[in-house]
């Protein structure tokens, strides 16, 4: 996994990042203090309920909890930027959102 902080005019909290992600990484389960929107730019990102693959954008809320995973056999490549923190729902998420300052 690597990721690539954008640096864009936003309040504190919020974050913008381009990230990729080996094929069958799995996130930490986690829901959002604001919004959360992903464009998928290469691969295929499942996230519980749809699939997202090139070109498809996803808008979800703070009431949305998930655990997106990484479909097939490419990396996914894709654009995420959040309206707040990230809120994980278990330990190894607290840790590794920390150190990913997500």
């Amino acid at each position: 996994v690597w990721t690539a902080k954008v640096e864009t005019p936003h309040a504190k909290d919020d974050r913008v990042y381009l990230l990729s992600v080996a094929p069958g990484v799995e996130a930490a389960l986690h829901t959002h203090r604001g919004a959360e929107f992903t464009q998928v730019l290469s691969g295929a990102l499942g996230d519980g309920t749809d699939v997202l693959e090139p070109g498809d954008f996803s808008e979800r809320g703070p009431d949305h909890t998930h655990r997106p995973k990484v479909l097939g056999d490419a990396p996914c490549v894709c654009l995420f930027a959040t309206q707040g923190r990230l809120t994980p729902k278990d330990l190894i998420g607290r840790i590794a959102f920390a150190i990913a300052d997500v």
